[in-house]
């Protein structure tokens, strides 16, 4: 009562026990079982971890501190030096734990840090898994992509780090979701705004390139939308640097989004981003920017941003932050019929319809 908190059984204050439970609940729906919660390190069994979750070849000796010649164990220098390595509990530096979406290697989480009070979304990637599926290398060449990466329409990565059993990964959270949400709920999109997500996303996509790197998932759940209605490309688990005139042959992405010629295995090469993007704006308003041939497709942004469909608007990444997304409507929207005047109508008695209630046109 002296203190105003309120106590669990065994002295420990039951907000703590609120926040395991809600990590537990997060990571539950990925299918993570947490035999340890309040270890930080979330350890299973040893044995199983040994003999089952190191890469093929690495004998369960490894994990003695002695044979690696660092002072951690094997299954946690293999993520250095991306991944630095923190013993504190997690749920010492955040609060408010909430989940977001399910990714192929674990959970993106909303968090609030204590430090700061400053909310941020924060992928936990299992370290089992990573290893499993063969991408660790992958993994760690993505983080640092993202990292050195800085433009407006990239995300950038605020902090990474490791725990005995999981990989975190901290960037800036945006309450408005990713682009396929947006679509969803907004569709079809006026042109004038896809002008716009357009002309920010090939920025991102050239500045990519110009870079050295592919991005190889673009695609509207991998671009969000910031508070002031801005996108924003994100998600670089599977980029990797392409230098001019090299080719990639990795058949990888989302198969709606994927170019031809990584679908039949064929080498590739930046281009196929642009397909991606090709792909996208297709969904998002109705257009003829499908090429199956990788020589006569849009493949630079200097040829993208000179099509007539982006006539008057500057690639300036500055001044396209400047431009009004939201609230107000971009312009080019047009107006809706029931902005029209009446005396359009002289002869009749009219309502203008809602929108829902307009019929499509044949």
């Amino acid at each position: 009562m002296g203190n105003g908190r309120s106590e669990a059984r065994g002295g420990e204050p039951s907000s703590k026990l609120v926040l395991a439970s809600k990590w537990k609940g997060a990571l539950s729906k990925v299918g993570v079982s947490l035999s340890s919660w309040c270890s930080g390190s979330f350890q299973t069994s040893g044995k199983y971890e040994q003999e089952q979750l190191l890469p093929v070849g690495t004998r369960a000796e490894s994990l003695n501190h002695a044979s690696t010649g660092w002072p951690f164990p094997r299954f946690i220098s293999l993520f250095f030096p991306v991944f630095p390595y923190k013993s504190q509990h997690i749920d010492q530096e955040f609060q408010d734990i909430e989940f977001i979406a399910r990714g192929s290697l674990g959970p993106i989480l909303k968090v609030r840090q204590r430090t700061e009070e400053k909310i941020y979304a924060l992928k936990v990637l299992l370290k089992a898994e990573v290893v499993r599926q063969g991408v660790l290398q992958q993994c760690k060449d993505g983080v640092v992509i993202q990292k050195q990466v800085l433009h407006p329409f990239v995300q950038g990565v605020r902090e990474c780090w490791q725990t005995s059993r999981l990989l975190f990964i901290k960037c800036d959270y945006h309450h408005d979701g990713d682009l396929g949400r947006f679509w969803a709920a907004q569709k079809p999109l006026a042109e004038g705004r896809v002008r716009v997500f357009a002309a920010e996303l090939g920025s991102a996509i050239g500045f990519l390139h110009d870079f050295g790197v592919i991005h190889r998932d673009v695609k509207m759940e991998n671009v969000l939308l910031n508070e002031r209605g801005h996108l924003m490309l994100t998600d670089f688990g599977l980029s990797r640097r392409l230098w001019r005139g090299e080719r990639a042959c990795t058949i990888c992405g989302t198969i709606g989004y994927m170019a031809p010629e990584v679908l039949m295995g064929s080498p590739y090469n930046h281009s196929a981003d642009w397909w991606s993007l090709g792909i996208l704006l297709y969904i998002l308003i109705a257009g003829k920017l499908l090429c199956a041939d990788p020589q006569r497709r849009l493949h630079r942004l200097d040829t993208f941003s000179e099509h007539c469909f982006f006539h008057g608007l500057s690639f300036d990444p500055v001044l396209l932050q400047q431009l009004p997304l939201k609230p107000s409507q971009v312009a080019g929207d047009g107006p809706s019929l029931s902005q029209h005047p009446p005396h359009l109508f002289p002869d009749f008695d009219w309502e203008p319809l809602a929108d829902s209630e307009m019929p499509l046109a044949t």
